[in-house]
């Protein structure tokens, strides 16, 4: 029960500011941070008031778009009933501390500059012939492969990759190349920009943003050809979509993705209509929906929006851990299930377990559900996430929760066993934050009925405030592994319970964490990251000095000084 699994993990926290004069001179060196970041105080009637349009006729490098506040943010954040990506929401943090917000303060703003909205239809600007040379690019490729086993990214292997370059490469008439030729091309041109996220590769394709411009307008040019290549090129960009916390451009791209890798039959077994010379294609199609698969559930849960791949219409036998290519399609088995995704995205059974905490929290049904109910799903959903957490062989087993320097030493480690520990460590924890803070979604006045509703409310409440220290605290030493997928959400929830306890025991200690995390942000070597990578973690740093100054305005007005 939730009460029990608190209390294994509970813990006292001390106080670390008490006085008012401190948190004053906080304020001001937060104050003057903000004003380095370009991060003014919102001035008063004007956070309600919507931004202005962008110039339609403006080229697409120039434009903002608005970002969807909701997927951004997340669907998980109430605070006694009220959702906070609403005005109301807004409302209630501006009375918390004495200051106007707009929805706008709370999510990092889209840093993506090739959005699918500015992509062109038309092929007349598709230039092959502007491929790197093919042995370097043969070299680059043979590297990010190795790099993708050790991340457990299963989306391209040596097979699949020749054959892409014989098409890509094969000697053609420039202005008219047949579509088969142009997919093959955005195929590589969208792994070289990942390889040069992932490797020391980048310095010789310095244009990275550039290469995946490139490949998003080839394949939405000709996104209905259902191909293997058009397949692993969706994939790549949905990835690296995500790798910048876009999880609006990855929901598009990723859209593109299922669609295809349905019309390829991925989402079924029927191993008996295949051929023979088809089924080492066959079982890479496979792999690649259970990419597309998890992704799908990560994806639903980071923006609220419905999942597109759901167990009715799909086949979701677990697969065989053999690289026999010549055995049976996958089926029921006891076997590894790691080989299969990315390692980020945890394992089958942690994808599954997604799409059941969608379904009872974030579902139209659920919407409608009653406190109680509410509840009771909460509770069956942190029993399911421990059974998984349980199933883990013991060398990748997640902890409960962290000790502030557990992973003082994995910064200098980059061991494919090290990444998968922590990449499921995180997972595990960021699960708790969203299944935790629905509690938050409870009217506790009108609950009152409710026998012992406030006692286990508050015991989640707890254990996403625990979940979200264990994720900073794992992130001190890793921040530049996974800064885009777990910082903001964990960073988000003890800002929220500084909000709602700014008088407890360890709101200026949760303070001093948020500091700490944001200091580690902004001091992230930049130099070899790409421009969209830089605007990222810019954002990222903003918005987490942001959490620092609203949450120290919220304590000291709590203890009545001016703000």
């Amino acid at each position: 029960c939730v009460s029990g699994y608190i209390a294994r993990c509970g813990r006292t926290l001390i106080c670390a500011l008490s006085d008012v004069e401190t948190l004053s001179r906080r304020v001001a060196q937060l104050e003057a941070a903000l004003a380095g970041n370009d991060i003014a105080n919102p001035q008063k009637g004007d956070s309600q008031a919507p931004p202005e349009s962008p110039p339609a006729r403006k080229p697409p490098g120039h434009v903002h778009p608005i970002p969807r506040v909701p997927g951004l943010l997340g669907p998980n954040w109430y605070f006694n009933g009220i959702p906070l990506s609403s005005k109301q929401g807004c409302h209630w943090i501006s009375t918390k501390t004495g200051q106007d917000i707009s929805l706008f303060d709370l999510c990092i703003p889209r840093v993506n500059d090739c959005p699918l909205w500015s992509v062109q239809s038309a092929l007349s600007h598709i230039n092959l012939d502007q491929l790197p040379e093919r042995l370097r690019v043969q070299e680059i490729l043979n590297e990010f492969i190795d790099s993708c086993s050790m991340l457990g990214i299963p989306i391209l292997n040596r097979e699949t990759l020749a054959r892409t370059m014989d098409v890509a490469y094969k000697p053609t008439d420039w202005t008219s190349p047949s579509s088969e030729q142009i997919l093959a091309t955005a195929c590589l041109l969208s792994a070289l920009s990942m390889a040069s996220r992932l490797a020391n590769s980048r310095q010789s394709f310095m244009e990275v943003d550039n290469l995946e411009s490139r490949a998003l307008h080839y394949l939405v040019s000709l996104g209905n050809d259902a191909s293997l290549d058009t397949l692993q090129t969706a994939l790549l960009l949905s990835l690296q979509h995500v790798f910048c916390a876009d999880w609006e451009g990855a929901s598009h791209v990723n859209s593109i993705a299922c669609r295809i890798v349905c019309s390829l039959q991925g989402h079924v077994v029927r191993p008996q209509q295949l051929a023979p010379d088809s089924i080492q294609e066959r079982l890479q199609i496979r792999n690649l929906f259970w990419v597309c698969y998890a992704l799908d559930k990560e994806i639903s849960l980071r923006t609220g929006s419905p999942p597109l791949l759901v167990d009715v219409y799909c086949d979701l036998s677990p697969p065989r851990a053999t690289n026999d290519t010549t055995s049976e399609m996958p089926g029921e088995c006891e076997g590894s299930l790691y080989q299969f995704l990315p390692r980020f995205l945890g394992d089958i059974h942690l994808s599954k377990l997604k799409e059941r905490i969608f379904k009872l929290l974030f579902s139209a049904q659920a919407l409608n559900e009653h406190d109680g109910q509410i509840l009771t799903n909460i509770r069956q959903l942190d029993e399911e996430a421990e059974i998984w957490r349980a199933s883990i062989p013991e060398p990748l087993r997640p902890a409960l929760f962290v000790l502030p320097d557990t992973n003082s030493r994995a910064a200098n480690q980059v061991s494919p066993t090290m990444l998968h520990r922590i990449s499921l460590q995180l997972q595990h924890q960021h699960l708790m934050i969203i299944i935790h803070t629905m509690v938050r979604r409870c009217t506790l006045d009108a609950s009152d009925g409710i026998r012992g509703l406030h006692d286990v409310a508050h015991s989640s409440f707890d254990i996403s405030l625990e979940a979200g220290r264990s994720t900073l605290w794992c992130l001190r030493y890793l921040i530049h592994r996974f800064i885009a997928l777990y910082c903001t959400p964990a960073a988000f929830a003890i800002f929220l319970d500084i909000l709602i306890h700014p008088f407890s025991a360890h709101a200026s200690r949760d303070l001093e964490l948020l500091i700490s995390t944001a200091n580690a942000v902004q001091n992230m070597p930049v130099d070899a990251l790409t421009t969209n990578e830089k605007a990222q973690i810019h954002a990222t740093g903003t918005l987490l000095m942001r959490f620092v100054w609203l949450g120290t305005c919220a304590i000291m007005k709590e203890k009545g000084a001016p703000s």
